[in-house]
């Protein structure tokens, strides 16, 4: 108890008329001298008279702390809840890279699974138009191919020796 009395409490002064009072905020003291060295004097008495009273009763630890110790006390709590706070908050980051990261997989599984029906699709839509294409229509497209093979075998002649070049380096 004897730490405890004779810890820094912060002391506001006031001066009224021809009195000086001086208060323990954090005790909730308060007392009045004619001078401001009676004024100490009777808040130090009125002080250990408070801390004999918490210790008749065995409740010490009921005394308030100075200030100071309360910040300080205060700092080690901030620092325990900033902790839990950051593992937190990192586990959140963690489970949301996780969900991002199944989603972007699924979201790639799907977009293959898409991209092959609309292949598949466009075949059969491609196909299902050649069949339905009126015979005079297959005629003259029949005819405009073997115009256009016609009008492209000069460049196919030129060319046939680097296909055979090109195959023979592969052998």
């Amino acid at each position: 108890m004897a730490e405890r009395i004779n810890s820094d409490y912060r002391i506001i002064v006031y001066k009224k008329k021809a009195s000086f009072y001086m208060v323990i905020p954090e005790l909730n003291l308060i007392t009045r001298g004619d001078d401001i060295l009676c004024a100490y004097q009777n808040l130090e008495k009125a002080k250990k008279e408070l801390f004999d009273k918490f210790n008749e009763l065995g409740q010490e630890e009921l005394i308030p702390q100075p200030l100071k110790e309360n910040r300080l006390v205060f700092w080690g709590n901030l620092k325990d809840f900033l902790a839990k706070e950051l593992i937190v908050c990192l586990t959140v980051i963690l489970i949301i890279f996780a969900t991002g990261a199944v989603f972007a997989v699924s979201l790639r599984q799907y977009l293959v699974r898409a991209q092959a029906a609309v292949t598949i699709e466009s075949v059969e839509r491609f196909a299902q138009r050649l069949r339905a294409i009126s015979p005079e229509r297959k005629k003259r497209l029949k005819d405009s191919l073997h115009s256009a093979v016609k009008e492209l075998e000069p460049y196919s002649e030129e060319l046939s020796p680097l296909f055979k070049q090109k195959s023979d380096l592969n052998r």
